[in-house]
């Protein structure tokens, strides 16, 4: 009797002993090869296959990636599956260049079959448990690697440096070609930030632009005063937002960063601005109101001159004629 013959689930026909072998074998792989990290992250691939490199996701939402340990090969990888499509299957070696593009998005570069890989973390500290993992296992593939070697290869690879200068060269090729290509994609991802922090200054300066226009128009009318009024909340309601949308944000980028506080301190100061122009508008209606009632009093004085010397006129008159006593004209 064979020895699976007694297993509960024994194989009928040769079709299912196959099965039945496919199976054990997969059971014999997952006892040798135990994850030593699970993790969950969206999966992309760099495509640079046109004119400016992009992202293509691999994985529709956030899949659980393992990092596996094959120790009878010595070998690490990692492995993610999305129902039954593989998604990542990439083996982690010295070579590995490891970039943290952001605080939740890492970038993997193989150089050896020049991929970039993209992982995108929900959580910032998944992100640094994973980047430590896997740095901890380059480490302990370069340790392992120096203890293998022995001197007398040492010396043999020494004679044999003129031979092997051609594929240092090219696995040095490799190696910065990829890493190329991940600043290439992340300037691509920086550009599109940049677009973005433009069209929204481009939408900001064209409000403010339409504001001035509507200020003027109403100069010299008691609309005036409502234009400012709407203007210093607008601006008001400007900086609130840009506020809002800076404690909001969670770019990493410093040059937006910056941007968004200069734009903070030139609304601050239009709002100044427009605060003084509005007091000093305010102290000019009240100058040229007292203007105006200084020169009703100057009106009323004339009026009361010309009453008083035609009362005089009126009294000499009298005296003439002896219709009154006698005073001095």
């Amino acid at each position: 009797m064979e020895p699976w013959a007694s297993a509960p689930d024994a194989p009928a026909s040769p079709k299912d002993l196959r099965k039945f072998l496919a199976y054990t074998l997969a059971l014999c792989k997952r006892e040798r090869e135990q994850p030593m990290l699970t993790t969950s992250s969206q999966i992309f691939t760099l495509d640079t296959s046109g004119s400016s490199a992009t992202w293509i996701e691999q994985s529709s939402q956030p899949v659980t990636v393992h990092l596996y340990h094959d120790s009878a090969r010595q070998m690490y990888r990692l492995i993610s599956v999305q129902g039954s499509k593989p998604v990542l299957n990439l083996a982690v070696s010295q070579s590995l260049v490891i970039n943290k593009a952001s605080s939740k998005f890492l970038q993997l570069v193989d150089p050896r079959n020049t991929a970039v890989f993209g992982l995108g973390f929900t959580d910032e500290r998944e992100l640094a448990k994973f980047v430590a993992k896997l740095t901890e296992v380059q480490n302990v593939l370069n340790d392992s690697t120096s203890e293998v070697e022995s001197p007398q290869k040492r010396l043999d690879l020494d004679h044999s440096t003129e031979h092997d200068t051609a594929p240092d060269v090219d696995n040095s090729l490799r190696v910065e070609n990829a890493r190329l290509k991940g600043a290439l994609a992340e300037s691509c991802n920086n550009a599109k930030k940049w677009e973005r922090e433009l069209a929204m200054l481009k939408e900001i300066n064209k409000q403010l632009t339409e504001a001035l226009k509507q200020a003027k128009r109403d100069a010299g009318t008691k609309t005036r005063i409502d234009s400012g009024d709407a203007i210093d909340s607008f601006l008001t309601d400007m900086k609130k937002s840009l506020e809002e949308s800076t404690k909001t944000s969670d770019s990493d980028d410093e040059r937006a960063v910056a941007d968004r506080a200069a734009l903070l301190d030139k609304l601050q100061g239009l709002l100044a601005e427009h605060k003084k122009a509005q007091e000093a508008s305010t102290f000019a209606k009240e100058m040229a109101e007292l203007r105006a009632l200084h020169e009703q009093m100057a009106n009323k004085l004339e009026e009361l001159s010309e009453l008083h010397k035609l009362m005089g006129t009126s009294l000499c008159s009298e005296q003439k004629d002896g219709t009154t006593p006698s005073t001095t004209c």
